[in-house]
């Protein structure tokens, strides 16, 4: 499905990487070639053109068996400096669910939008939850919310 959808990818969706604040690559988990659905990792790449949710608290207080749930590493992205975010998709319900409240903290104004359907996805016609794919839509809240914060002031 991928393959036939590869010139609108590089036609519309490629060009607009330069530009963006946060980029998603959803990937299979190394050593790992069968498709494993809501188990994808995903790395973000998170440019400092907007501030980032500080995720120290997190990483900072993890256990040594934690971090391979999420890890925060700094490198370079088309020759700029920024955070690579990695989230494992095998990331355990609880410790998602711990990452979650460490964003929302850093948005106590919209707390009340907190959405219980986050990182859900259909395969077929099943309901599924993908941890990784949650914190990501989360982030891009984030920064739509810190956004609009910012704008109203």
């Amino acid at each position: 499905a991928l393959k036939k959808r590869e010139h609108d990818a590089a036609t519309y969706i490629k060009p607009q990487r330069t530009y963006a604040d946060i980029v998603m690559n959803f990937h299979r988990p190394e050593g790992n070639t069968e498709e494993t659905g809501g188990h994808l990792n995903v790395k973000l790449v998170l440019r400092p053109t907007i501030p980032n949710p500080d995720l120290s608290v997190f990483i900072d207080e993890s256990r040594e068996d934690d971090k391979k749930c999420l890890s925060l590493s700094l490198g370079r992205d088309e020759g700029r400096p920024v955070d690579f975010l990695h989230i494992a998709g095998n990331t355990p319900v609880n410790k998602a669910k711990e990452l979650e409240d460490v964003i929302w903290s850093h948005l106590p104004d919209f707390e009340h939008l907190r959405e219980s359907q986050i990182g859900e996805f259909y395969d077929g016609l099943e309901t599924k939850v993908s941890y990784p794919l949650a914190l990501s839509q989360l982030l891009i809240a984030y920064h739509l919310l810190y956004a609009q914060k910012i704008t109203e002031k």
